[in-house]
């Protein structure tokens, strides 16, 4: 079906929106700056203001700006000084990381200083204006600053998605309204995060409230059910975590490793789903909590790992395992500092075709020698010599995927992690299972409460399955493989699943001596 749409319906005039002031067009006396320029005593209502003025004054000049440094009376607590740079202010720090990223920082001096008086008014003190680079005024909408949707687009975008417009003619669309790309504020990316945003955080009032009040209905039958609830700004629910009594009374036996991953789970919300999985004494997964999150930053990562600590009563896990995500790792790096953190190997190794396969073509060996450096490497320094070796006899020195591997070493080569205790595992594919197994029970209609229903018949699917496996160890006799007493005395005490792994360390042993 085509649709054709008028993008000029519904559409006010509005001008830019910058940090949530509007500004109008009109305003802008002409577009090189000259008469937006700011001069010592010029006086503002609020610092805000300041910026804001400063902000189109750079927009047209061409440059970016930030927030240098900001000070508060020590008396009212206000704020009462403020310094807003060059984006190219400061200079280059030194580091030793194999991959520098390109540094904008070249000592520009250019800088806009305000004051606030004692009648509450803000005034500039000091104007730098000469800067010691050239100014780009046709590309300032690339310096993330000035890069912002006009609240009167978000009407249009929202429309134009709700009737199935791609992002790529959403945003061309905005360009042809706007009179060109270079009119627009803001960059293709912007429509994509705006529209997840939208999309993930418009939860239905009644559906949020209904999973609300079951959570109330189980923790009156249970106290030891634990939820929390995370809200945006305008009081939305943003993220929730949960996690059952049966569930926080296996974490304080089975919780020294936790496996964590998320994935989209296809109800109507599209909500990452995130759940904490251990393993228990039959080498089964079992689930140790749940969320469901809007997005997937650091900030929210944190808010949800916090929240699980305190469900379990603040106990740290020896190891935790995740994909390999610059959010989860600062994030661990915050909450579980003491937490051996390890990234799934499979998820590293399934990036190999894509990230070298320029490699695999030229030459089939490499693939050998990669494993070989991995998996056998006893030793740091075997495989500090093997890893070198081969990205010199590849000519690999300039890959900066292998050099981002090489850095993160000691989250996911094996050689590295000796010294930990990891229940058997390596990958995240736990976690992945169970992401299997809901996508069974969950459908686009799926509501938040049924969501939460599912989650409670996987639940008893996995505690059946636990329950069966506990029957069958006290029941039945494993088969004896050695004459070894110390097998037999092992095959009384530990479950069939674990037990199975001993023996096979302990035919190994044998085989040693016959």
């Amino acid at each position: 079906m085509n649709l054709q749409i008028d993008l000029n319906t519904n559409l006010d005039e509005c001008g830019n929106v910058i940090d949530g002031n509007v500004v109008n067009e009109d305003t802008m006396d002409d577009k090189d700056g000259k008469n937006l320029e700011p001069y010592t005593g010029l006086e503002f209502d609020t610092q805000d203001d300041a910026y804001s003025f400063y902000l189109r004054y750079a927009k047209c000049t061409g440059f970016g700006i930030s927030k240098k440094s900001s000070r508060r009376s020590k008396l009212s607590g206000e704020f009462i000084d403020a310094k807003f740079a060059c984006t190219r202010y400061g200079i280059k720090r030194e580091s030793s990381a194999i991959n520098q990223q390109p540094c904008l920082k070249v000592d520009c001096k250019a800088l806009l200083h305000v004051k606030r008086n004692s009648c509450g008014k803000w005034y500039v003190q000091n104007f730098i204006k000469e800067h010691n680079h050239e100014l780009y005024p046709s590309h300032a909408r690339y310096f993330p600053c000035h890069r912002s949707i006009a609240f009167s687009n978000t009407h249009s975008i929202n429309m134009l998605h709700a009737v199935g417009v791609g992002t790529n003619k959403i945003f061309a669309a905005m360009a042809r309204k706007n009179g060109g790309y270079e009119n627009i504020g803001y960059i293709e990316k912007y429509i994509r995060n705006h529209l997840d945003k939208e999309r993930r955080l418009a939860l239905e009032l009644g559906d949020a409230r209904a999973m609300l009040n079951h959570f109330t209905q189980i923790q009156e039958e249970n106290p030891n059910f634990f939820y929390a609830v995370d809200l945006d700004e305008e009081q939305r629910l943003k993220n929730v975590f949960w996690v059952d009594a049966t569930s926080r009374e296996d974490y304080k036996i089975f919780g020294d490793v936790v496996s964590f991953d998320t994935t989209y789970i296809t109800n109507k919300y599209r909500m990452s789903f995130a759940p904490f999985i251990g393993v228990n004494n039959h080498f089964q997964s079992i689930l140790l909590g749940c969320a469901l999150l809007a997005d997937e930053t650091t900030s929210t990562f944190v808010w949800l790992m916090q929240t699980w600590l305190r469900a379990m009563g603040g106990k740290h896990p020896i190891a935790i395992l995740t994909d390999q995500d610059r959010a989860m790792k600062a994030a661990i790096s915050i909450v579980f500092p003491n937490s051996r953190h390890r990234f799934c190997m499979w998820h590293i190794l399934r990036k190999i075709p894509e990230k070298l396969s320029y490699v695999i073509k030229k030459d089939e060996s490499f693939m050998r020698i990669f494993n070989d450096c991995v998996y056998n490497s006893w030793l740091e320094e075997d495989f500090e010599k093997k890893w070198w070796n081969m990205i010199g006899e590849f000519e690999l020195e300039r890959n900066e995927w292998l050099g981002s591997l090489y850095e993160d070493r000691k989250f996911w080569v094996p050689t590295y992690m000796r010294d930990t205790f990891f229940a058997g595992l390596s990958t995240t594919q736990r976690s992945e299972s169970i992401n299997s197994f809901f996508d069974k029970y969950v459908s686009k209609k799926t509501s938040l409460k049924e969501f939460v229903e599912q989650y409670k018949v996987a639940l008893q699917d996995r505690q059946e399955k636990e329950a069966y496996a506990s029957f069958s160890t006290l029941h039945k006799k494993p088969v004896l493989k050695s004459p070894s007493p110390f097998e037999k005395q092992m095959s009384t005490i530990y479950t069939h699943e674990v037990f199975k792994k001993f023996q096979v360390e302990v035919l190994g042993a044998s085989a040693c001596f016959s």
